[in-house]
């Protein structure tokens, strides 16, 4: 339920969460249906923003431009799901193990830990399939194990029909019962109890400027990695003598993954290449394949998370197909009689562009020429070279964010050693001939200046065992700080070539779980 005004300061939740985007509104819901008082907090609105990224204002002073400091950001209801396609993939086991030699210290939790809640997540999405069930539909489908060749195996994806979560969960947002909204407010502060440093609240700005109270027993961060790190360094420099404002770790750890075209596929039998790469449909959510290495070669040669895209010839009618995908998307669905025409024109103005984007970026450019181009994603290895800062000497509540976005270029031997064993696989089976960017094949970090991030920010938060190696413990409460959690990838101690999308929804329910004083 969207409130139109700022409760009463005496007014107590269970817990307030600030960020009503995907990690924020299903930690929120789940909550609220679990009989918590829940308020979320969030400083854009429900209206579609063209301009949206005048609000995503930020600074750079790292090697590499982050793009997704700008672009890859949405402030409002539904968050940055109303830009996204709604692509769903969880990380790998191996994604969550320590690995000395990458620097990756490893989770708190391991994949068999998290897997029921990805596929509660899933559910939650309307994905009423488990990820093994979503892997056996696909072998069935195409005739093909999972594993591809030496090294690789195949790993489905899964598309929400309906991505934008603010349509998605439009009957829980009006439901009297959820959680109470509260739009066009900016949380620009923790409160803070005297007597222990347990955290009690938030201080609140509208757009008139004025400042609020909101109380609470718990507060989680669910804004967004780039949004978490900016609460965090605010409240760090705010509260100095507390063990928050001690942890040399906050907006460190910063990553992303990249992408990049790795080359060329000229197909020799289409059928049978169709038959593996083609895009299908289960229970009417599309599923797509990708190319990733197997667990076995990661552990055996010390690489990190890596996978190769097959982003096939579009042809008229396949463009047609995704323009109606992308109409139908704009207009909320057949069955969206209410929708303005003016949301509906303001959506057009927003995704047509990334769209484009996404066709091109991913395509190499030459989506319509008939090429097939294999793209590369690729995990970034945690580095204490890449953060997230404030800028210095201003007050904390004004400065703007400050990304140093640094890449070690050690995974490019993960890079490389994916690229060449599809180029081998794609061979022997007689699947197409694969002409590899010469940096790929020898495996020159030079290769990355050609990608981009894929603006999925994560780290700045980072769980772990104790306040000297993050920032937040097992069930992502801020160490030192009672009252005080975090969701959302800003956890994360590593990444993935996934994006982190349903892992962080996995782990948002999971402390849901915690917050409601049940046993995980």
């Amino acid at each position: 339920m969207i409130l139109r005004t700022i409760p009463p300061t005496d007014t107590l939740y269970d817990v307030i969460v600030v960020g009503a985007g995907a990690i924020g509104l299903t930690l929120a819901i789940r909550l609220a249906q679990g009989g918590q008082s829940v308020c979320v907090i969030e400083t854009g609105t429900d209206t579609l923003a063209a301009d949206y990224q005048t609000l995503n204002s930020g600074k750079q002073s790292g090697p590499r431009k982050h793009l997704g400091l700008e672009r890859g950001r949405y402030k409002g209801l539904g968050g940055t799901t109303r830009l996204w396609g709604g692509q769903l993939m969880p990380f790998s086991p191996a994604d969550f193990s320590p690995n000395p030699a990458h620097n990756k210290p490893g989770w708190q939790f391991t994949y068999d830990d998290i897997s029921p809640w990805i596929d509660d997540a899933l559910d939650m999405l309307g994905i009423k399939q488990s990820t093994e069930s979503l892997e056996a539909k696909w072998c069935r489908k195409t005739g093909q194990p999972l594993e591809f060749g030496t090294d690789l195996k195949i790993t489905p994806s899964v598309w929400m029909k309906k991505p934008d979560f603010n349509q998605h969960f439009s009957d829980v947002i009006a439901a009297s019962g959820g959680p109470q909204i509260i739009l066009g407010h900016e949380a620009i502060g923790t409160l803070a109890d005297d007597a222990d440093g347990r955290i009690t609240g938030v201080w609140l700005r509208d757009e008139a400027g004025e400042e609020h109270q909101l109380r609470a027993r718990s507060t989680v961060l669910a804004c967004g990695t780039l949004e978490i790190s900016r609460m965090l360094l605010r409240a760090k420099g705010q509260l100095p003598q507390t063990p928050l404002g001690k942890n040399r770790h906050v907006g460190k750890w910063f990553i992303d993954h990249l992408h990049g075209v790795a080359g060329t596929i000229h197909p020799q039998n289409r059928k049978a290449f169709g038959a593996i790469f083609d895009t299908f449909y289960a229970r009417e959510h599309k599923i797509t394949p990708k190319i990733s290495l197997s667990e076995t070669a990661m552990e055996a040669n010390a690489l990190s998370n890596c996978a190769m895209t097959i982003n096939a010839y579009l042809g008229p009618g396949e463009a047609i197909a995704e323009l109606r995908g992308l109409a139908r998307r704009i207009g909320g669905g057949t069955s969206d009689a209410g929708r303005s025409l003016g949301e509906t024109a303001r959506s057009a103005q927003i995704l047509a562009p990334l769209a484009w984007r996404y066709l091109t970026s991913r395509r190499s450019g030459k989506f319509l020429s008939g090429n097939t181009s294999l793209g590369v994603e690729v995990e970034q290895l945690p580095s204490s070279e890449s953060y997230i800062a404030l800028e210095e000497g201003i007050d904390p509540v004004q400065a703007e964010i400050v990304v140093h976005w640094s890449v070690a270029g050690s995974e490019m031997e993960a890079v490389a050693h994916c690229a060449k064993a599809t180029k081998a696989t794609c061979e022997a089976r007689g699947l197409g001939e694969v002409e590899l960017d010469p940096l790929v094949e020898k495996a020159d970090p030079a290769f990355f200046d050609k990608c981009t991030d894929s603006s999925h920010q994560a780290g700045g938060a980072r769980m772990a065992k104790s306040a000297e190696d993050g920032v937040v413990d097992g069930n992502c409460q801020v160490f030192g700080m009672p009252g005080l959690y975090v969701a959302g990838a800003a956890t994360f101690p590593s990444g993935s070539f996934a994006n982190p999308t349903l892992t962080a929804i996995a782990t948002g329910l999971r402390l849901a779980k915690h917050l409601s004083g049940s046993p995980q």
